[in-house]
């Protein structure tokens, strides 16, 4: 409950309510943090892939509804960055070198961020 919530409701509702502020002003426009998890999935993650999947269809219907009123609406994706999180999350895993190229190959880039 509390990703759906901090990933999705909260910028559903933060939207909803900021919304007839952002009308009529100077280029006004939406980014919202999705995840390459909520164009795809990794083990053990489905609350959160759910959660950024989510976010980015909002993102898109908003992009639909919100666009003829001249107010943008994106999403960026990033993808695995060297953090501490993450590096838990590697760790667990037999063999963390594998598990690195495995999550590098899922990059256009071809590594992790840093």
């Amino acid at each position: 409950d509390r990703t759906m919530a901090v990933n999705l409701r909260g910028p559903f509702l933060m939207t909803k309510h900021l919304l007839p502020l952002m009308e009529g002003r100077d280029d006004p426009a939406i980014i919202n943090i999705g995840s390459i998890e909520g164009l795809g999935a990794n083990a053990l993650h489905a609350s959160y892939a759910a959660s950024k999947a989510g976010l980015h269809g909002l993102t898109r219907a908003l992009a639909v509804d919100l666009g003829p009123k001249g107010i943008r609406c994106n999403a960026v994706a990033p993808g695995w960055i060297d953090s501490d999180l993450n590096r838990g999350y590697i760790d667990k895993h037999p063999n963390r070198d594998q598990a690195i190229t495995e999550l590098a190959s899922l990059h256009p880039v071809g590594r992790i961020g840093d």
